[in-house]
């Protein structure tokens, strides 16, 4: 059942994007976050680091990429994408 719940609210905003062709940053970031509250933290980072390439003063993006690398014990690349903010 959780899973079925994972990949509704993952299909929603992929039907939204596929629709109306957006890549809208704020739309490609929901798409991030949400992959990596389901599990899939390896497509999540590869979102984030395209936002932050594409953006690099974004903090949003940046602090939730942070967080994600945080939570996966990454704390290496965390630190690293902290360290960019300074940049």
């Amino acid at each position: 059942h959780q899973l079925d719940r994972h990949a509704d609210a993952l299909a929603t905003p992929a039907r939204f994007m596929t629709k109306t062709k957006s890549e809208a940053p704020e739309h490609v970031s929901l798409r991030a976050a949400l992959l990596s509250q389901t599990g899939d933290g390896a497509e999540a980072s590869a979102i984030y680091e395209r936002l932050l390439a594409a953006n690099p003063r974004d903090k949003k993006v940046l602090m939730n990429a942070v967080a994600l690398y945080q939570q996966a014990d990454n704390h290496a690349k965390a630190n690293q994408f902290l360290a960019s903010a300074y940049e």
